[in-house]
């Protein structure tokens, strides 16, 4: 391999979310899964998006939207930061009825996951067990002596 060649840089895969677009803002669907608790909606493939907003939200406005791993991590911990569950790629009710609870994962496990299969360490960002966002690591400073 030349200088000049660079080595294929591995794809990390996209995922996609249903998105609405109002006048002054933009809503991420969340579901509702058994007890009450929400969920953010991820979806693997676009497919599995489209079978969902074809069966579930047709004609409502909602669209299908690629979003990548950094910025799937702000959604979390922005828009979404009172959501406490991802659900992966959630059926339609009519197509299969109380699964989507089997198909969740807490949002710190979803988030580790993420950052894991990205290769990464996740730099600076710490999620904790039960977490309730993202706590930034400080330098531990060594003190003179």
């Amino acid at each position: 391999m030349s200088d000049k060649e660079e080595a294929p840089r591995a794809r990390w895969p996209n995922y996609w979310l249903l998105v609405k677009h109002e006048t002054n803002s933009t809503d991420v669907l969340t579901i509702d899964l058994d007890g009450g608790e929400k969920a953010l909606a991820v979806f693997s493939f676009a497919e599995e998006a489209e079978l969902f907003l074809h069966h579930e939200l047709s004609g409502t406005g909602w669209q299908v939207r690629e979003t990548m791993i950094g910025e799937l991590i702000s959604v979390l911990y922005g828009f979404c930061a009172g959501v406490g569950k991802v659900a992966l790629d959630p059926l339609p009710r009519d197509i299969c009825e109380d699964t989507n609870g089997l198909v969740s994962l807490r949002r710190g496990d979803f988030v580790r996951t993420l950052i894991a299969r990205r290769g990464g360490s996740g730099g600076d960002l710490v999620v904790k067990p039960g977490d309730s966002g993202p706590a930034r690591r400080h330098p531990v400073q060594k003190k003179a002596a």
